[in-house]
């Protein structure tokens, strides 16, 4: 999408519809938000310091109506505590506590990581790993 800040990102969002959901980081310069987009219904907080998504609905416009995903809100609380207990970020990635549905679900599991991503903006690169083992897949210097 072309827009010219967040705020005008955010209000193409809010114009169309959407047939199912959809999570994005919104970020310009100093600001960055997290979008959650489902048919006519658009979410947008402010993140702020480290801040984590976990695929399906966390912000409160959308978890009641939303049942079938708690499993997301599981993975969300299981990686806030082990980064607040001071865990490398990219090792909580790959933890498999509360399979099946574990923050790295396998290929087995009702649902499965495709991959594990980690987007380092201060050094303007992003990585991709194979999600269990963390082997480095690619990586994009921007």
């Amino acid at each position: 999408m072309e827009a010219t800040d967040i705020d005008d990102a955010v209000t193409r969002l809010r114009s169309g519809h959407s047939a199912s959901g959809y999570h994005d980081f919104i970020g310009k310069e100093d600001r960055v938000v997290s979008v959650e987009q489902f048919r006519d219904g658009v979410s947008v907080e402010e993140v702020v310091g480290t801040y984590v998504h976990t695929n399906h609905y966390l912000h409160s416009q959308f978890t009641a109506k939303m049942e079938s995903y708690k499993h997301s809100q599981m993975r969300y609380d299981r990686v806030s505590k082990l980064l607040l207990e001071g865990y490398d970020p990219l090792r909580v990635l790959a933890d498999r506590a509360d399979a099946p549905y574990a923050i790295c679900t396998l290929q087995n599991e009702e649902l499965h990581t495709l991959s594990t991503v980690r987007f380092l903006s201060l050094q303007n690169r992003v990585e991709v790993y194979e999600p269990k083992t963390l082997e480095l897949r690619a990586a994009l210097n921007l």
